[in-house]
């Protein structure tokens, strides 16, 4: 233990006396002794209060004494305490942090290493990032370097984050933190979240500028539909908003009134090539507000003009009410105007009311007014049904 408390002396006198960086106070820093009352308390609030007061002025020239407090109360100190301490050291001296966590002689070095690269990364994340890279051992490379990312995410330097970011090759993992770093900038209200977005570059790699957006997008149309509006209507040609719709209609729909965000998107110049945008992001509404209200829908639904809107209402309100009702599910279908549409959806619900109803199926399908050939397709379906012996018939909706 000497040779480590002996290296935080070095990394203290290499750093000069004084308190971290972000410690203004006139007011004398906590000493030592506050320190040993924090580690003793078992009141957690109190324990982290006593902590952080301690942390926040943390001098490097009391570096080795801190340490031999924390290995001799090493057993009842928790992971995220750890960090705290990390976030504090790592504030002047990152590489000093990160080698002593690295070098210690217990296997307490696996916590004090990932807490320490979590805080190197929050307060230096290229510097972190950089450490990782001179790890040999993949496995704990990997581990490290996540922990580096998260806390860089999470810190002051967003756009920094940004730009590796939009450089990490995993489709899933770059998506995650696009997610992320939107959530993050949401902490400082949604005119970060749209400055974000929009100070993105068009050329980031791998086309991060539309997850950017799309996720953005979608926290606006959440907290805010009249901020979400103008904002995507003055982007909406760009090629990088081809998720942005989706992700406005599927807040909006679950937070706020879905007839207005119908109403909006129906009165929007989208250019032909990019119509299917539109139509997604209607279903996509929807669906949100009939899996939330189904009831609403169909009231909406009895006033609804006819046409392709409304065929989208029925079908998706449809889709969700038809496993547990049918029979329901048919009702509506027959209401869609499209021919094709309808026949498909008379075709998929009548085959799951009869696996569940046989009877009330085969009195709907002698009262139905339809042409003579779809009544043969659905017994032709039928008849299938039942030499199947799937009462379920439990198909995914296309």
């Amino acid at each position: 233990m000497k040779r480590f408390l002996q290296a935080a002396a070095v990394s203290a006198a290499a750093f000069g006396l004084g308190c971290s960086p972000g410690s203004e106070s006139t007011e004398p820093a906590p000493g030592l002794d506050t320190l040993r009352a924090a580690l003793e308390e078992r009141d957690e609030l109190e324990r982290k209060y006593l902590l952080t007061s301690f942390l926040r002025g943390l001098d490097p020239a009391d570096l080795p004494n801190v340490l031999a407090e924390i290995e001799a109360h090493r057993v009842g100190i928790e992971s995220d305490e750890v960090r705290l301490l990390m976030l504090a050291w790592t504030r002047f001296d990152g590489p000093g942090a990160f080698a002593t966590a690295r070098d210690w002689p217990t296997p307490w070095r696996s916590v004090l290493m990932e807490q320490g690269m979590r805080a190197w990364g929050f307060n230096d994340g290229r510097a972190a990032l950089a450490e990782c890279d001179q790890i040999e051992d993949e496995v704990l490379q990997e581990s490290l370097r996540t922990a580096a990312i998260e806390g860089w995410v999470g810190s002051y330097d967003r756009m920094g984050a940004t730009e590796y970011a939009a450089t990490v090759s995993n489709a899933r993992r770059r998506t995650r933190l696009a997610r992320r770093l939107a959530g993050q900038a949401k902490r400082d209200g949604l005119d970060a979240v749209i400055a974000w977005a929009d100070a993105v570059p068009e050329d980031a790699p791998n086309e991060f500028k539309e997850a950017a957006f799309g996720f953005s997008a979608g926290i606006v149309a959440r907290l805010d539909p009249e901020r979400v509006m103008p904002w995507y209507e003055s982007q909406m040609q760009s090629w990088y908003t081809t998720s942005g719709l989706y992700s406005i209609a599927g807040k909006w729909a679950l937070f706020h009134d879905p007839r207005a965000l119908v109403a909006w998107i129906e009165t929007l110049p989208i250019e032909e090539a990019r119509e299917s945008e539109r139509t997604d992001a209607i279903k996509l509404g929807f669906r949100t507000w009939a899996e939330e209200a189904p009831e609403e829908v169909e009231a909406w639904l009895t006033t609804a003009p006819g046409g392709s809107v409304r065929d989208v209402a029925i079908t998706e309100l449809a889709r969700v009410i038809s496993e547990t009702s049918p029979g329901d599910a048919l009702r509506w279908a027959e209401r869609i105007e499209d021919e094709t549409l309808r026949r498909k959806r008379l075709l998929r619900y009548s085959r799951r009311w009869f696996v569940q109803d046989s009877a009330a199926a085969r009195a709907w399908l002698e009262e139905t007014d339809i042409p003579d050939w779809w009544r043969s397709q659905i017994l032709s379906n039928w008849s299938l049904a039942a030499r199947s012996g799937n009462r379920a018939n439990a198909q995914p909706e296309k």
